[in-house]
């Protein structure tokens, strides 16, 4: 394996790890970004939410509406 693709081999290892984990708690993954230094996993909006202690990044107003994105790390991966 090349150091140029070292990132790529860690963040895939730490998102499956990460998928596993949100998986065994209850958690609906939608979408998983792989390319960065920590791989980024999407979740479902869910009550279950709260337990990561995530913290905004982003707010975003359309149309009247409020869209909130959390993170948290999980395993390496947010």
């Amino acid at each position: 394996m090349t150091l140029a693709n070292h990132h790529i081999t860690y963040s895939l290892t730490a998102a499956q790890e990460a998928s596993s984990s949100l998986i065994r708690e209850g958690f609906t993954i939608t979408r998983i970004e792989i390319g960065e230094r920590n791989p980024r996993i999407w979740i479902e909006r869910c009550r279950r939410c709260a337990s990561l202690r995530g913290v905004a990044t982003v707010t975003r107003v359309e149309a009247g509406y409020r869209e909130v994105v959390m993170a948290a790390n999980v395993d390496g991966a947010q």
